[in-house]
């Protein structure tokens, strides 16, 4: 296992070109790379955050979910179109940046109109969403997310059945919004966990750093452990649940040594 830490941490914060100046100061080692807008998926910026890097490994990439995700399953032929050129610049961007895999939110529950999943349909489009990252070296991991369609883990129970080059990824925040415990979402995606999220949580529930709260790492490491997990923990926190860039570095510490205490590192 080893730890990183999501730019999404920096949002509202830092732009992302200067989120990698602050992580290279705290010697951050593995990223995921939170891409915030169509423009940020340009080569142009691209070549800035490449330069900025240094040395920084990018283990994966996140986009903004709904600004193309949801409608790369749409059944309207101009809108999946414009979709996937939003989608191929996506991809373009995640390859120049080394990444492995793309962390992906997918279709929505947000309308009032949902009425189910449509299982041949979702997996059909998800097949080619798979492939198309394919060409580009990636690997399609879709995250637990209580307002999308993973997020209850019966989904990728069916998913992975129709979808075998899936991969998934387990956020313990968005598991707790969900009121499902997050050791059923690790069961159901036993060696296909391409990496995690992370926060801590404090005595009323609300999430802070991980070493801040009370959160059990050293179970869910365990947990993670027993499911074959051996991928990229990433912290994955709010702008309000730190002040100064240095608990990062932290909580990073605090994580690596408990997974060196129980041996996953």
């Amino acid at each position: 296992m080893k730890i990183g830490v999501s730019t999404g941490s920096f949002f509202l914060k830092l732009l992302n070109e200067d989120a990698l100046d602050v992580l290279n100061e705290l010697k951050i080692e593995n990223i995921e790379m939170f891409l915030t807008s169509y423009s940020e998926y340009q080569k142009e910026y691209i070549s800035l955050l490449n330069e900025r890097k240094k040395d920084i490994n990018v283990y994966s990439i996140h986009a903004n979910g709904t600004q193309f995700e949801p409608q790369l399953f749409s059944g309207h032929p101009r809108q999946k179109a414009d979709a996937y050129k939003v989608y191929e610049d996506f991809l373009n961007a995640g390859r120049d940046l080394g990444a492995k895999y793309y962390t992906f939110h997918g279709q929505t529950r947000l309308k009032k109109s949902f009425s189910g999943i449509n299982f041949e349909s979702c997996s059909r489009n998800m097949n080619l969403i798979i492939e198309k990252a394919e060409e580009y070296g990636i690997g399609i991991s879709y995250e637990t997310v209580e307002w999308c369609y993973f997020n209850y883990p019966e989904f990728f129970t069916t998913m992975r059945e129709l979808c075998p080059k899936l991969y998934g990824v387990l956020d313990i925040k968005q598991a707790k919004i969900t009121g499902i415990d997050y050791a059923k979402f690790i069961k159901t995606m036993e060696n296909k966990i391409s990496h995690v999220h992370v926060t801590g949580f404090n005595e009323t529930g609300t999430t802070c750093l991980p070493g801040k709260g009370n959160f059990d790492f050293e179970t869910l490491f365990k947990r993670l452990m027993d499911a074959n997990f051996n991928g990229a923990v990433m912290i994955e926190v709010y702008k309000n649940d730190y002040s100064d860039y240095r608990q990062i570095k932290d909580s990073v510490n605090y994580l690596q040594e408990i997974i060196y205490k129980l041996g996953a590192n």
